[in-house]
């Protein structure tokens, strides 16, 4: 059977509570995510300490005047320490997407027209990381519940004489299958 990428994949045999994992949750790393970017940037950014003044464009200011300020804020982000994670997070923040507003500010050494670049560009390949990390999380919990699965009967196979040898060959195939889709990363699950 074959799920699509982009559509998130329900398991029958999922646990409610399973989100709440932080190792195999990408909601949970999403959600996370965006907190720790930010402390980047406020622990390690030089516009932190620099004047606020030289990234953004103030109100009723000539538009030659500011062009005149922004390569000097582009050099500053540029040799930045927190540039990578201010880039993050202008692009989470939708930073320079709204072009009525003009040019008005630089952040991680970009334009607000370059980063709505940016953006534009970079938009599907988001869209796929977020659904590789529904799809990886669909089959951490499915691998999970199966080995889960597997053990219960094996364990009880003592007592029942001898686990459903069908029931086994299921599990492990499953398994398998599961273990050499998340080596390979494809997006096909077995079914």
């Amino acid at each position: 059977m074959q799920h699509s990428i982009a559509q998130p994949i329900i398991s029958n045999d999922s646990d409610p509570d399973d989100w709440l994992q932080p190792e195999d949750s990408p909601v949970l790393a999403r959600i996370t995510r965006r907190p720790r970017l930010q402390a980047v940037v406020d622990t390690e950014a030089r516009c932190t300490t620099a004047d606020q003044g030289l990234f953004f464009r103030t109100d009723h200011e000539l538009l030659t005047a500011w062009q005149a300020r922004q390569p000097e804020a582009v050099r500053v982000c540029r040799a930045c320490p927190a540039r990578t994670a201010c880039l993050e997070l202008a692009l989470r923040d939708g930073e320079g997407m709204n072009t009525l507003r003009g040019d008005d500010m630089i952040r991680a050494g970009h334009t607000a027209q370059e980063l709505n670049q940016l953006g534009t560009t970079q938009a599907r390949s988001l869209q796929e990381a977020v659904a590789r990390d529904a799809e990886d999380h669909y089959l951490r919990r499915r691998q999970r519940n199966l080995t889960i699965r597997l053990r219960q009967a094996l364990i009880a196979a003592p007592t029942s004489r001898a686990a459903d040898p069908a029931e086994t060959r299921y599990l492990i195939t499953e398994l398998r299958a599961i273990r050499t889709l998340r080596h390979e990363g494809t997006a096909v699950t077995a079914a």
